[in-house]
C-alpha cells in the first residue's frame, strides 16, 4: 500500500546499461529522473472504477478487461497493457530483449518495500517497448523515442494509482 505522509527513504538508483549510445544514455538518465520524481508524488485521484479496478485515467482513456489480471487502456490511439501481480524482473528483461541487445533498465527503491522500474527495449526500427512497474503492477506499450519521456510519466501516474487504490496479490 502507498505510504501516505511518511518520510521518503533515501533513494538508491541502480542502472544497467549494456549499449553505450547517446540515446540510451539520455533515456536512462531521464528514466531515473522520472522514477525518482514520481516515487515522491502522491498518487493521482481515482477517475475510473471498472472491472473491480480503481485507478486514475485521463478523461478520454478507455479501459477494457483482457483477463482477471490484465487490462487494456486505449488513450488517444496509444494502447497500453496493465498487468497485476508481481512478475520476475529477469523474465521481463528476457521478454523485452530484441535483436540480442539488453534492454535499458532503471530502478528506484524507496525503503525495502517500494520499488519502481522502467525497461526500454528496441522493438522495431525507431520504436521501443516500454515497461514500467511499481510493487506488483506493470504497464507496457510501444513508443517512438520522442514519446518515451512524456508517456512514461503518464504510465507511472496510472500504475501508481492502481497500486495505491487496489489490493494487488503479489506472488
Amino acid at each position: 500500500m502507498w505510504w501516505m505522509g511518511k518520510t521518503v527513504a533515501a533513494v538508491s538508483i541502480i542502472t544497467v546499461l549494456s549499449a553505450c549510445g547517446a540515446n540510451e544514455g539520455k533515456f536512462i538518465t531521464q528514466a531515473e529522473e522520472i522514477l525518482s520524481e514520481k516515487m515522491e508524488q502522491e498518487p493521482q485521484e481515482v477517475t475510473s472504477k471498472k472491472f473491480g479496478l480503481n485507478l486514475y485515467l485521463p478523461e478520454e482513456a478507455v479501459l477494457e478487461q483482457l483477463s482477471e489480471d490484465e487490462f487494456k487502456v486505449d488513450y488517444m490511439g496509444q494502447v497500453y497493457v496493465i498487468m497485476l501481480g508481481e512478475e520476475d524482473r529477469e523474465e521481463s528483461k528476457e521478454e523485452i530483449k530484441v535483436k540480442e541487445e539488453e534492454p535499458l533498465l532503471a530502478e528506484v527503491h524507496h525503503g525495502s518495500e517500494e520499488e519502481a522500474f522502467l525497461l526500454i527495449g528496441l522493438f522495431d526500427g525507431d520504436t521501443y517497448e516500454v515497461q514500467i512497474g511499481l510493487s506488483g503492477v506493470t504497464m507496457t506499450t510501444v513508443l517512438k523515442a520522442s514519446e518515451i519521456v512524456d508517456q512514461s510519466k503518464l504510465m507511472f501516474d496510472i500504475i501508481q494509482s492502481v497500486e495505491a487504490n487496489n489490493q494487488i496479490a503479489v506472488n
